[in-house]
């Protein structure tokens, strides 16, 4: 039994009845029937039980004891195995909560540890992120200021560019239109004077502002005016009365045969020539054929030009061309005039009209002689006045 003083007493447990009690119960259960079946003895009997009697009393004294023996091992059975079971159960459910207190205890340890570098972590994190982050956001303030800055001088440069292309395309129109005027005025020169109103006017209507619709309407009805005037092609004027002037000395003079200007002819190919028998032939020819002259005398005859004469002519009707050459150039009309007349008289009066240049030439000269240098020019300056004006405006606004 000394378990039963190892295990604890509970509070709720059962109290335990004596052994004897039940057993002085168990004897009074058994006796009274006993004495109910037994008849009652005489008077004189009744205090001396039977031999019977007694065998029955021990007999159910014996299965009380065997009765009450089993009830306590049993009851010891079921009581004390449960309580040892229970006490068994106790301690190992404490032994297990205590483990498990332990385990707690450690990750709460853990726990705490963790936290605690949780809690270092995250400071290093904001410390980490405060130094990262305030020189960032310092950073990104400036560069805003700066982005603000560059787009307002962006935005200023192209304002000033749109000016100053505005500026640019004005210069140009204006210099277009001085070179119109220049044309005029100086050189007499109409289609250099019209192509640079036309280009004007397109360069004007590109910039598309309504400011220069006047301007544009005064260039307008200039290059009609210069369409009415009739342009002079000084430039191939002036190639015409070169190449005539380089044919002069093939001209024929009215007192010279033909046949001696063939003569000269052959003696100067002859001369280019290098086969001499070929020369002598020509040279023998040309005798010949000198020895009869066939000439009209329908008129009176002139005397020939003394050869010194001759060359003279020759240089003074080429000195004439070259005069009427430089007074087209310089748009001296009555110069120009004076220098055709001159050439075409010699021409007529010294030279053999029925050949085909000195025919051809004359009638070049007389229709240069109808050409007018100088036409009566239109004022194409309104134009450019008027663009000026509005340059001053916009300059003093």
């Amino acid at each position: 039994m000394s378990n039963d003083k190892d295990i604890p007493a509970a509070d709720n447990a059962p109290a335990v009845t004596e052994p004897a009690e039940e057993i002085s119960a168990v004897e009074e259960d058994l006796a009274a029937p006993a004495d109910e079946l037994t008849p009652e003895p005489a008077a004189s009997a009744a205090t001396q039980p039977t031999k019977g009697g007694k065998v029955l009393g021990g007999v159910a004294l014996l299965l009380s004891l065997i009765a009450l023996g089993l009830g306590a091992y049993l009851w010891y059975r079921v009581e004390v195995q449960q309580k040892l079971e229970q006490t068994r159960s106790a301690a190992d459910v404490d032994t297990s909560i205590k483990g498990l207190t332990q385990q707690v205890v450690g990750l709460e340890k853990q726990q705490d540890k963790l936290d605690a570098r949780q809690s270092e972590v995250d400071k290093t994190i904001k410390q980490t992120l405060k130094e990262t982050i305030e020189p960032l956001k310092k950073s990104q303030s400036q560069l805003s200021t700066s982005v603000q800055d560059l787009s307002s001088s962006v935005e200023k440069v192209y304002a000033d560019l749109d000016r100053s292309l505005d500026s640019w395309a004005l210069e140009e129109i204006e210099q277009l239109l001085r070179i119109a005027n220049h044309s005029v005025s100086l050189s007499t020169d109409v289609n250099t004077a019209r192509a640079g109103l036309q280009l004007a006017d397109r360069r004007l209507q590109e910039l598309g502002n309504p400011k220069f619709t006047e301007v544009r309407r005064l260039i307008a009805d200039e290059i009609t005016e210069l369409q009415g005037v009739e342009s002079v092609d000084v430039a191939g004027l002036a190639l015409r009365l070169s190449s005539m002037s380089a044919i002069v000395d093939k001209f024929p003079l009215k007192s010279q045969p033909r046949s001696e200007l063939d003569a000269g002819t052959a003696d100067t190919g002859a001369k280019k020539s290098d086969n001499e028998w070929i020369q002598a032939g020509r040279e023998m020819l040309s005798d010949l054929t000198g020895l009869v002259r066939i000439q009209n005398v329908s008129e009176p005859a002139k005397p020939l030009l003394s050869p010194e004469k001759r060359y003279y002519l020759y240089e003074n009707l080429r000195l004439a061309l070259s005069g009427a050459q430089i007074s087209l150039l310089k748009s001296d009309t009555n110069t120009f005039h004076s220098n055709l007349e001159r050439a075409g008289t010699w021409l007529q009066t010294y030279f053999n009209s029925e050949d085909g240049q000195v025919s051809e030439a004359i009638n070049d000269l007389k229709q240069m002689e109808s050409i007018e240098l100088k036409p009566a020019l239109p004022d194409i300056s309104a134009s450019l006045n008027e663009l000026q004006k509005i340059k001053r405006r916009s300059n003093s606004g």
